[in-house]
């Protein structure tokens, strides 16, 4: 049951076993470098703030006045999307 048996020297591999589960989606992938973030500060300071809705709306919501206005833009991504489809800017 070796997955890689099949694979010839020329073919090139662009998905592995196990990785949609951690990489994938947008929502994994957000949550697995929020992770490493917190583990090495240092070395993980160059990614943007990040939440994953609707776990995360609380957090989200402070960046909001009463009005529900906020004077950043936010990028809101669907986790299933692909080629930019359903991306949107929100204020």
């Amino acid at each position: 049951n070796d997955w890689f048996s099949g694979t010839l020297p020329w073919m090139r591999i662009n998905h592995f076993p196990g990785m949609f589960n951690a990489l994938a989606r947008k929502s994994r992938l957000a949550r697995n470098l929020s992770r490493m973030q917190r583990m090495f500060p240092t070395e993980y300071q160059f990614l943007p703030e990040t939440w994953v809705v609707p776990d995360d709306i609380s957090d989200l919501e402070k960046k909001f006045d009463e009005a529900g206005m906020s004077k950043s833009i936010y990028i809101a991504k669907p986790d299933a999307g692909t080629q930019g489809r359903g991306i949107f800017l929100f204020n």
